[in-house]
């Protein structure tokens, strides 16, 4: 069976959530998202182009883990405390990438402000960041670990924070990918007692698949897992 992906980006994911939730309830169109357009857009925004309860059925959770506080190579710091001590010295100075409005990387930052007292000046966009944080046009931004690691590991972009498992292999190399990250990159050790557990409960961080609520069990089950028919 052919499989045909769709890219639908913008609006904090809520774009391709309408498109599934308008479309035929036979199981065959699928929604792959982060869980903001299901959990947290319904609590930002009044108004929906869909019902995130109703609309849609779950079907499988594909990723958790947690995120890092990426920087351009040029920034001077090197943790989650130098950010804050150089936003203090001069606020408004330093920019940084979410995925629009709503999305767990802006309200993430957000609540780095309110802990911190800082001010940055938010910059939202439709996809990942990292190519224009490498070329300097952004300073800071969340990237979820499974894409930020190759950056980081080359050198492109420096890590200055994470907000997973101190454990993860991730953080401290004892897995397939190595990766040479220093003790006080998870949040707790860069200037932010707490900064982990706030991080991790504002990230929708499951990737999961969902597809509208009208479809039956047996044919999601059998596209997803076609060996267990």
């Amino acid at each position: 069976m052919a499989v045909f992906v769709e890219n639908r980006p913008g609006a904090s994911s809520t774009i391709a959530a309408a498109a599934v939730a308008k479309a035929a309830p036979n199981g065959f169109t699928l929604l792959l998202s982060i869980s903001l357009p299901l959990t947290t857009a319904p609590a930002l925004f009044s108004k929906l182009p869909y019902d995130a309860g109703k609309d849609f059925a779950p079907v499988a959770q594909l990723y958790r883990g947690g995120s890092f506080l990426i920087a351009n190579n040029s920034f001077a710091g090197n943790s989650l405390a130098d950010l804050v001590l150089a936003a203090r010295r001069k606020p408004n100075s330093i920019n940084y990438a979410s995925y629009g409005p709503g999305s767990t990387a802006h309200l993430g930052f957000e609540l780095l402000q309110d802990a911190t007292g800082i001010e940055l000046v938010h910059v939202p966009y439709k996809t990942s960041a990292v190519p224009d944080l490498m070329r300097g046009e952004v300073t800071v931004g969340w990237e979820p670990a499974v894409s930020a690691m190759p950056f980081i590991t080359d050198g492109k972009i420096k890590a200055l924070a994470y907000t997973g498992n101190p454990r993860s292999p991730a953080r401290d190399g004892q897995g397939a990918e190595p990766a040479p990250l220093p003790r006080r990159c998870t949040s707790p050790r860069s200037g932010r007692p707490g900064s982990e557990a706030r991080c991790r409960c504002s990230r929708t961080r499951s990737k999961g698949d969902c597809n509208s609520a009208g479809s039956t069990r047996g044919v999601a089950a059998g596209f997803l897992f076609p060996t267990r028919r």
